[in-house]
């Protein structure tokens, strides 16, 4: 996509799994900015890929404490909505996982817990 360039900014907001690939698929002196680490929070990578290629690494978060506020007010007041990609019964939760895991999904899985 870059014409072999590699990318200026990567946002990664999965984290193990993806980041080794997200920093190799920067441009020298590129930036990854962090944001999340719903595969987990310890990836591993060679430190050398980082400086010889003069990586810069951001780490950001959805905003402070009132920002999380107002945009849990608009979520509950129908200003914003969630994507909701499927629901499923909770014991087809391994079914959601493997559609997440294989890239099927757009938005949330949502588990249906019996009544």
């Amino acid at each position: 996509m870059t014409d072999k360039r590699g990318a200026d900014v990567v946002v990664d907001y999965v984290g193990q799994a993806t980041w080794p690939m997200s920093l190799r698929c920067l441009r020298r002196a590129g930036r990854l900015v962090t944001c999340g680490a719903t595969t987990g929070f310890a990836p591993q990578e060679d430190l050398r890929h980082i400086f010889f290629r003069q990586l810069s690494i951001f780490g950001s978060t959805m905003g402070s404490q009132k920002e999380f506020g107002e945009a849990m007010r608009s979520l509950f007041t129908g200003k914003l909505k969630a994507v909701i990609d499927r629901e499923l019964p909770v014991q087809e939760a391994a079914q959601g996982h493997r559609a997440l895991e294989a890239g099927e999904t757009f938005g949330k899985i949502v588990l249906i817990m019996p009544s």
